[in-house]
């Protein structure tokens, strides 16, 4: 610029017409060095018809983003704006039915403690043999008036029957059962091996539920068995203590009748 002076002032010294056209130069450079500044400065103060623009105002280095509609922060960031108030009016009504959602221990009700009770009733016990007795009886023979009884009221295996004094001990205490058994001792009255022959010893042997040991007193007052037909019969008609008593053909004499007292 001071070069364009020092030109001009030179050159007005020759001619006075060339003297004014170069003050109208000068005038043009200085249009064109310093208007044009003040024109980019008002650019940066107002938009320029685009949705993305930028404010500031002389000696501010602070920039806007219109697109966030936020607060500028230092070197142009963006400072985030805070929530509108619709948008927490939408978090807050989340937060509200996320706290009415029912909890998983509410999901599921727990079952009263009777509900899962069962039922305690038992049936009656069955009865160890199947079948209902009579209260222990004496036997009695019809011939004698003596009691049939177990020898020695012992109660080992195949122990012989015989007739004796009747006197209400155990071992004169007969159970007929509703299975067709004799009982005492808690053993059974038998037919020793199963036979079916006259003169088979009548003995005590446990119960096995064979024809062996099945009996019925019928209304004749005979004691038979029922798997031979025959009848528990005294030996020999005795009449005395001690006598035993065997399986014989029924014969309808007294030796073989017998009744429950």
């Amino acid at each position: 610029l001071y070069s364009i002076l020092y030109v001009t002032h030179m050159i007005s010294c020759f001619s006075p017409f060339v003297c004014c056209l170069c003050q109208s130069l000068l005038c043009l450079c200085l249009c064109v060095f310093f208007f044009p500044q003040q024109t980019a400065y008002e650019r940066l103060r107002s938009p320029v018809g685009s949705e993305m623009c930028i404010t500031a105002s002389p000696g501010s280095t602070r920039l806007g983003d219109h697109w966030t509609g936020g607060e500028t922060g230092a070197y142009g960031t963006a400072v985030p704006s805070s929530a509108s108030p619709s948008a927490q009016a939408s978090r807050g009504d989340a937060t509200d039915r996320a706290s009415d959602r029912p909890k998983a221990d509410d999901a599921a009700p727990t079952p009263d403690e009777g509900a899962t009770g069962t039922a305690t009733e038992s049936a009656p016990a069955a009865s160890a043999t199947g079948a209902s007795t009579t209260a222990g009886v004496r036997i009695r023979g019809q011939a004698s008036g003596r009691c049939l009884d177990v020898m020695d009221g012992s109660t080992a295996e195949r122990t012989p029957l015989q007739i004796w004094d009747c006197s209400g001990a155990a071992r004169q205490r007969w159970r007929l059962a509703s299975d067709g058994t004799v009982r005492a001792l808690g053993m059974c009255m038998d037919v020793d091996g199963g036979s079916r022959d006259d003169g088979a010893t009548i003995q005590l042997t446990s119960c096995n539920g064979t024809g062996a040991q099945q009996f019925r007193l019928n209304a004749a007052h005979d004691l038979v068995n029922v798997q031979a037909d025959k009848c528990v019969d005294v030996k020999d008609l005795g009449t005395g203590n001690g006598t035993r008593v065997q399986l014989w053909t029924c014969t309808g004499s007294d030796n073989q009748k017998w009744s429950t007292a």
